[in-house]
Formats: structure tokens, sequence, C-alpha cells
């Protein structure tokens, strides 16, 4: 049998014709590229208990399947860690620091120690949808200066997380791992003793996180489409779908008596900051039936931001790289079985900023968590999405779930 879906509220190619079946074994992992496959136009899609299909390229993973998608094991579509700044020997200058890479349309993060030889005031900030600048992405960490032989006393300050949806509210400290990318978060700043590139003065500052997203001032509309409200239908404030935003790299840490550094030589060594998470992805999904397993995933989370580099291979002496955003799940069909589904089946939330000093991820200097992206799942009814008992919507997800209508997606 044969389908023609229309995308075409997206902007995406118009028409194209549905046929056959991708069924991904159990045991199986599978990389696919969207730059190669940027739609997949299918009759059904099965990833079967234990299989794992982890999503790169650059463009967002769209799935249309005229029949449906089974999800018994994990989809990850998630944006890349930033790495830890390395070390070498002897560190006389800071160079670039590479953050974390977006994956399916997500924003990278922003790089530690932009300017080479140790002449960033600051990291860059986190990067948006196809790393497009924004200014949801997190700000880079402020570099730290001091003409001290105590590392610890001229520590960089950590970048912000990226942002995507509202901060979750949660019960609890931002700390507990439950918690974990339903709030941006600023990073740490540097030292207490050390001096600011940027201000020249004391305390170089943690990075923001990135700036709201939706800024109407009215929660009920924080989405992308239309739901059915008390008072009639509500049209969503976000005009298109959007992939999380990137963290902001980590601020150098400087050994000099000024800004910018006079000369580079062996006791005047630089430090980097890391890089940060990227943003995760954005995933849409249309189908008729869409079902998900007790193991099946779909996963949109933002990376963890990238160490600063270390005077001793295990402190954190430049700031930390923020966390990237989660990214958005959107998945449409006529009817989604949910009932055999189990915790967090869908999770799209920010990463963890980088770890500061000792290594820690609450100290000074860490990086600042990413904040929640978005899930949203489109049905004619929400009676027809169908949760296990005595379970709701709720915990099968991170953040909270949103049921809304269709979209105008065309099954003929």
């Amino acid at each position: 049998m044969r389908y023609l879906i229309t995308l075409s509220f997206l902007g995406l190619s118009p028409v194209a014709a549905a046929q056959g079946s991708l069924v991904i074994p159990s045991g199986q992992f599978l990389i696919l590229n969207t730059d190669q496959n940027p739609t997949l136009i299918l009759d059904e899609l099965i990833v079967e208990e234990g299989a794992f299909l982890r999503i790169t390229g650059r463009q967002p993973l769209i799935v249309l399947a005229g029949q449906r998608i089974v999800l018994d094991g994990e989809i990850n579509a998630s944006g890349l860690d930033g790495p830890d700044a390395t070390t070498p020997l002897p560190f006389y200058s800071a160079s670039p620091t590479a953050p974390g890479i977006g994956t399916a349309a997500g924003g990278s993060g922003g790089q530690g120690s932009p300017k080479d030889f140790g002449q960033s005031e600051m990291g860059a900030p986190g990067l948006g949808i196809f790393d497009i600048a924004v200014p949801w992405g997190g700000r880079g960490g402020e570099s730290g200066y001091l003409p001290s032989n105590n590392s610890l006393d001229r520590q960089g300050a950590g970048g912000g997380g990226g942002r995507l949806a509202p901060d979750e509210a949660i019960a609890g400290s931002i700390e507990d791992p439950e918690n974990r990318g339903l709030v941006a978060a600023a990073g740490a700043p540097g030292s207490l003793s050390a001096f600011s590139a940027v201000t020249d003065t004391l305390t170089p500052a943690g990075g923001a996180p990135g700036d709201p997203v939706f800024v109407d001032g009215d929660p009920a509309n924080d989405f992308f489409g239309f739901e059915f409200g008390p008072s009639g239908l509500i049209a969503g404030e976000l005009q298109f779908p959007l992939a999380g935003s990137g963290g902001g790299g980590g601020g150098d840490s400087l050994r000099s008596d000024t800004f910018p550094l006079q000369q580079l030589s062996p006791i005047s060594p630089e430090l980097a900051g890391g890089g940060g998470g990227a943003g995760g992805g954005l995933v849409l999904m249309a189908t008729l039936s869409f079902e998900v397993g007790p193991k099946g995933r779909l996963v949109a989370d933002g990376g963890r931001g990238g160490r600063g580099e270390s005077s001793n291979f295990l402190n954190g002496i430049g700031g930390a790289g923020g966390g990237g955003s989660g990214g958005m799940i959107l998945v449409q069909a006529a009817t989604l079985d949910l009932s055999d589904a189990t915790s967090e089946c869908f999770s799209a939330r920010g990463g963890y900023g980088g770890p500061g000093m000792d290594l820690e991820f609450f100290l000074s200097n860490h990086g600042g968590m990413g904040g929640p992206g978005l899930v949203q799942l489109h049905a004619p009814d929400p009676a027809l999405v169908q949760l296990p008992q005595g379970t709701t919507l709720e915990e099968l997800s991170a953040p909270d779930a949103k049921i809304l209508q269709p979209l105008p997606v065309v099954l003929p």
C-alpha cells in the first residue's frame, strides 16, 4: 500500500510517496545520518527491543510512516557533549577548545578560548538550530587573570546553559539528579581573587543562561501548534519547530597582571575554558499508529559541557562549558499506544554543565545546566493517547509532555 504524506506546514518537501518497512533488529546499533537521509518515508518503522538508533547529521530527524511506528528500543537524537579541554605541556598559551556538536539540527556549544594565544575575554556563546547565532544560546563565562603562582586563585568562570522551553517548576534542589535539565542555569563564577578580563574588576562572572524563547508572558501557549482550551482554540507562541541550543564556553585562566596579556612566556601560562554542550535535536514523526513498548525511548537531550583545562591534569582551572538545552520531540498520530511505556520514555532534558574545581559539578567555575526542551504529542482526541493504568503522561516524559491538536499532515 502507498500513501501520500505532506508536511508543507513545516516548510519541508511537500509531497512524497511512502513504501516499505524499516526494521531495526534487537541488539543492533545503527547510525542514521540525516544529511544523507533527510526524511524517512516508510509504511512502517519498527525499532525492536534492545535496538539503538543514533542520529547524526545536521538536518532534523523526520519520519513519515503511512501505517505505524513501533518503538521497543531507543531512538536518540541528543546533542553531543563538549569534550574536556586537554592539558598540553608546556601550557603556555590557551588554544580554542572544541564544543559539543549539534545533531538533528541542534545548536552546537560555544568554544572555550575562542581567540587563540590567551586573548579571549570570555567563552563563545552557544548556537541555535542549524548553528545559527540566537539569543537563547548559553553565554560564555568570563576569563580570569591574576599574577599568582596558585592556579586556584585565577580560575575562569563557567559558561551558561542553553535554553529552549521555559524552566519547569521543580521540588528540591537543582542538584538533585531527578531535576537535571529542567532549569537553565548560569555558570559558576571564577576565583574570588581573580580579575575579570571583561570588566577588570574582581571575580569573573559566570555566563548567563540563554534568553527565553517564549516571551509573551502567557505560559498557556508555550508550544508549537494548537490546543483546545477552556475558551476555544489556543495558538502556540512558537511559529515553527526548534531544536535545542548549545551551552556557552567557559572562560580562560591567565597568569598575568594585565589583560590583554603583554607577552607570552613560561611564567605566564594560560589555561583554556571548556566547550559548551550541544542542544538536543529536532525530531518530527507523523504516522497513523504510534506504539511504545516497556523499553522504548525517544530521546533528544542536551549534551554535557566540557571540563576546563587543568594545571595538574585533575583540577579544573579554566571555566567549564555550559550544558546544552533539551531538543524538541513532536509525534503526531491518529492513535498513540503508550499503555506499556515506562518512566521517561520521552526525554528532552538539558545537559549538565561541565565539572569545575576538583571535577565536581556544583563547586566553583562549573558550567551552568541546560534547560528543558519540548515534548509534544498531537492526536485528534486526548482519549486516543492510551496510558499505563495508574500512570500519568507527566511520568512518561521529561519535561512534561503536552497533548495538542493535529497539524495539517495529510495521510490519504
